[in-house]
């Protein structure tokens, strides 16, 4: 899904489409939810739910998650 695509997603509709990917990458829900609540490096130590909240923020945490997943965010 390219950048454009995601910006017109709602935010629960991009919030979930990257949990699947998440789900992929983590294995389970549980850690899904650790994911979003824990400090991460890629963010400066803010946990990504923080930095999702930020102006900005979502576009950062999704693009993250695409790279995680498939070594590009395009």
């Amino acid at each position: 899904m390219d950048k454009d695509n995601r910006r017109a997603m709602g935010t629960s509709d991009l919030k979930l489409w990257l949990n699947t990917h998440l789900l992929s990458l983590l294995g389970t829900q549980h850690q899904v939810d650790q994911w979003w609540d824990s400090p991460n490096t890629a963010f400066d130590e803010k946990s990504p739910i923080e930095v999702w909240d930020m102006e900005g923020g979502k576009e950062l945490v999704a693009n993250y998650v695409m790279w995680e997943s498939y070594g590009d965010n395009s």
